[in-house]
């Protein structure tokens, strides 16, 4: 993942979310799941195999620079469970990186297409749509201060930070 500051109206709409409008998972340990994103982040790549390790990934990436990535609208996509508040993201070089890794590693996902977002909030069904607008207001460029690598080992979840 590419980590960044959370964008000050991202900030602003997650205030605007009552607490009973979220989506906090099914059991007490996936709270910290959903709900209000706290860590602004796109993905880089969903369903990376663990055994890959972060240094095995590193040719395939650009200095922090390159992920100069612009917000441009937010937007939702939905699961059985529950609607993801999202703000799309252009970037080219996460792209890039996106399908270098792809073609080189193991990765177990079902999404058949790389749609660069950074998540807001998870919602209840049925709430989503009144948050989504076509357009930003001003549209933001935001620059990455970090690379988060997650990944599940002897029966954790992990991350490693790397700049």
């Amino acid at each position: 993942m590419l980590e960044y500051d959370m964008p000050e109206f991202v900030k602003e709409l997650q205030k605007s979310i009552p607490e009973e409008e979220l989506y906090l998972g099914k059991t007490e340990k996936e709270k910290d799941d959903y709900g209000i994103e706290n860590k602004a982040h796109i993905t880089l790549v969903y369903g990376l195999d663990n055994k890959v390790e972060f240094k095995d990934l590193k040719q395939y990436l650009s200095p922090l620079n390159d992920y100069k990535t612009i917000l441009v609208n937010i937007s939702t996509f939905s699961n059985d469970d529950f609607d993801v508040l999202k703000v799309g993201a252009k970037c080219p070089k996460a792209a890039e990186s996106n399908k270098e890794i792809m073609e080189n590693f193991d990765v177990h996902t079902d999404f058949d297409e790389y749609i660069p977002h950074m998540t807001i909030a998870y919602l209840k069904k049925g709430f989503v749509n009144k948050y989504t607008k076509d357009m930003l207001n001003k549209i933001d460029t935001i620059k990455p201060f970090g690379f988060n690598y997650s990944y599940f080992k002897d029966g954790e979840d992990k991350n490693e930070y790397h700049k």
